[in-house]
């Protein structure tokens, strides 16, 4: 799949290179140790044609102190930077929900690893200022600025004087992205948002992509989800609500958390001119090249629906429909266990439903249609979206 700017027709000067979540651990951390590069398979060279390269640095590359949170908390190894390097990736994200896994000492630790190895970052500071900063990048000749955020999950983001990262500041980011516009030929925003693991943004997020769209960005890209999700056109920019895992392994043999794409972009003086999907499975190897023409046929699938806020919605109510009063009751007895057994995460699980955006729209949306009766009330095709995405294992 190969985007073409109408406005933009001439060829571009410098290829981009965005992916997802990357994370040196689990059975991918081994592998790196015997061979860094080997998890990328045979997307190497598709890595390597690009000028420049981002990614999102999915934990601090140092061992440290792990800190209580809702979620799983985890560190790759400082030995493991050659799985960066080696590639070359030149950038990477940290306005992600596990980059202060470590804490502000592994954070430390993780920057000066990242600026020895000449890798540049953002999203992520000692403080609101500078973990809102974008990256300033100039590949061959083209100006670029990288915004980055995220929700701020587990009470993560940057205060003021506050160590953190880039939280939910859209108001400021619009602000940064359109004072851009005067200084760079192409500004680009990178979101790490939404509720994990299902195939349609929650309107939230959606609305927040169309209005850094609105603002200017040329292009908008989101992760975290853990699975792949579509695409559409707001403002007559290029929207992609979730690249997906990129290197990050997960046990659970589902497929479409096997599934990601990243995304090869065209720049010129004029902005972008271009943007491919390049879809990828993810094995126990590591990452391989997949058909991309089923995969054509996967996107199609879950892009159709983010033209109108109003099928996004839809989708939306399709998901809490699958989910439905069951899921809630496991989700609750499962943080009340833990609460018994531990409660400092037991606590920390309760607080991420209440303050971090995702889960606060997912529990305050679908405990609402449970009180209304309308739990149930959603259209078939949404409702079977999300059972594919829950249920299919790998090779069915």
């Amino acid at each position: 799949m190969i985007w073409e700017n109408p406005l933009n027709k001439a060829p571009h000067r410098a290829l981009l290179d965005i992916s997802g979540d990357w994370a040196p651990i689990r059975h991918y951390g081994e592998l790196m140790d015997s061979d860094p590069l080997s998890v990328y398979g045979d997307l190497l060279p598709e890595l390597r044609k690009a000028d420049w390269r981002i990614t999102n640095l999915e934990a601090p590359l140092t061992p440290g102190q792990l800190i209580v949170k809702s979620g799983a908390a985890f560190h790759g190894e400082e030995k493991r930077i050659p799985a960066l390097t080696g590639v070359p990736f030149e950038a990477v994200t940290l306005g992600n929900n596990h980059t202060f896994d470590c804490g502000v000492e592994g954070f430390c630790k993780t920057t000066e690893l990242l600026k020895q190895n000449n890798i540049a970052y953002c999203g992520a500071g000692m403080d609101l200022e500078e973990a809102l900063k974008p990256l300033e990048a100039e590949v061959k000749g083209v100006k670029i600025a990288i915004f980055n955020f995220s929700e701020g999950e587990d009470r993560m983001a940057a205060a003021e004087n506050t160590p953190g990262v880039a939280g939910w500041e859209i108001e400021k980011m619009e602000t940064a992205i359109w004072q851009a516009r005067e200084k760079f030929h192409a500004v680009i925003a990178i979101v790490h948002c939404g509720l994990e693991y299902v195939p349609t943004p929650p309107p939230y997020v959606y609305d927040c992509f169309d209005r850094l769209a609105a603002a200017g960005a040329d292009l908008v890209v989101g992760h975290h989800p853990h699975v792949p999700q579509g695409m559409t056109f707001l403002h007559g920019k290029p929207v992609f609500f979730s690249l997906g895992n990129f290197i990050f392994y997960q046990p659970k043999q589902l497929a479409y958390r096997k599934l990601g794409y990243h995304l090869h972009v065209g720049v010129n003086d004029k902005g972008i001119s271009s943007v491919e999907v390049l879809p990828y499975q993810l094995t126990e190897e590591g990452a391989r090249r997949f058909d991309p023409v089923q995969f054509d046929g996967i996107m199609n699938a879950i892009s159709g629906c983010l033209e109108k806020r109003e099928s996004v919605v839809e989708a939306w109510n399709g998901f809490l429909s699958y989910y439905g009063v069951a899921g809630y009751v496991d989700e609750l007895q499962r943080i009340l266990q833990e609460m018994n057994s531990d409660a400092g995460k037991g606590a920390a699980m309760l607080r991420n439903r209440v303050m971090t955006l995702q889960h606060l729209h997912h529990w305050n949306d679908g405990l609402t249609r449970i009180v209304s009766g309308e739990i149930d009330k959603a259209p078939d095709w949404a409702k079977k979206l999300a059972e594919i995405y829950f249920t299919t294992e790998v090779g069915k």
